[in-house]
């Protein structure tokens, strides 16, 4: 179920509403629904007639501001709110001359409190036209706040069962974006447009409701980083004598985790640094290196026209 209204007071101040009202059954009674509002505003001065007789360079100019709710359920089964149970006949322990049932439960502990995800996204923007509308962009920058993600809470491996899905995660990023474009005419019959993004992105997870150890490699979610994280040691150059090597194997051979050994570590390998001082190299100086989600991209776009042929290319 879904409601949208618009206002606009002479084209120069515009208001839009929305609101869902969704529903699902993966969730338990009285969690099933959630309100998701949504609210955009906009000022549009070059409808005055002041900026329209003293700006004539200036074609267009809108400035813009919204906040809205999303909600998501991706990610959890349609019966974790339940308890199943397997029996397994004639499958146990002899209890006189025949084998007992056993009863297990499905490998998971039921989630009885979990709801929707509440993704909160804030956006601010600029869109505009310069040059008879040969210049044409947009600008904005946003953030996404998600303060009850849906995640696998770790519990005590005592308890003997994975966790459900929880609402125990808490994630953030924010960014901006730019788009410029410019089309002109040469002649009467030679047209072109070039055009360009530039955009930035970050994100970090900020809390997965239990603490997070670091490993080596690829890491999708990880406490206090990124997601899609990349961990590992810092590089701290190669052994290029054998005295470099043997001081290297003297001070990290005894104790290390890292599968470091007198015969794999040669002239010509790699070293890594000890990042907490601590005269052992383990996956206590494990470091990020980087998240395999670009922060930066771009493109740029060319398309040109003459007497009904056109080419076009992006570069990206």
């Amino acid at each position: 179920l879904s409601a949208r209204a618009t206002y606009s007071y002479k084209d120069a101040y515009l208001i839009e509403g929305n609101v869902g009202y969704t529903g699902s059954e993966n969730f338990e009674p009285g969690k099933q629904f959630g309100l998701f509002p949504a609210i955009a505003l906009g000022w549009i001065p070059t409808q005055y007639e002041f900026m329209q007789n003293h700006a004539g360079w200036l074609n267009f100019l809108k400035i813009r501001a919204s906040y809205g709710e999303v909600g998501n359920q991706s990610g959890i089964d349609r019966y974790d709110g339940t308890q199943f149970y397997k029996f397994e006949s004639q499958s146990g322990a002899y209890i006189g001359p025949n084998k007992g049932t056993i009863i297990d439960t499905n490998g998971k502990i039921a989630s009885l409190g979990r709801e929707w995800e509440r993704i909160k996204n804030y956006n601010l923007g600029l869109d505009f036209s310069l040059f008879n509308s040969r210049l044409t962009g947009t600008a904005e920058v946003y953030m996404k706040r998600n303060d009850n993600m849906l995640i696998n809470v770790s519990y005590p491996g005592v308890l003997g069962d994975n966790a459900g899905m929880s609402n125990n995660g808490k994630f953030r990023s924010h960014g901006w974006e730019v788009m410029v474009n410019w089309s002109d005419k040469i002649g009467k019959d030679f047209t072109y447009h070039i055009g360009g993004t530039y955009s930035f992105n970050t994100n970090k997870l900020t809390d997965i409701g239990a603490v997070s150890v670091l490993k080596s490699g690829f890491v999708d979610k990880q406490q206090g980083y990124p997601l899609n994280s990349i961990f590992g040691l810092r590089y701290a150059g190669k052994a290029q004598t054998e005295e470099e090597r043997q001081k290297y194997l003297y001070r990290f051979l005894t104790g290390n985790t890292i599968g470091l050994t007198e015969q794999n570590f040669r002239l010509g390998d790699n070293m890594y640094a000890d990042v907490n001082n601590d005269g052992k190299l383990d996956q206590n100086d494990y470091v990020y290196l980087g998240t395999d989600d670009p922060k930066l991209s771009y493109s740029i776009n060319i398309e040109l026209e003459w007497k009904g042929f056109d080419l076009s290319a992006i570069f990206q």
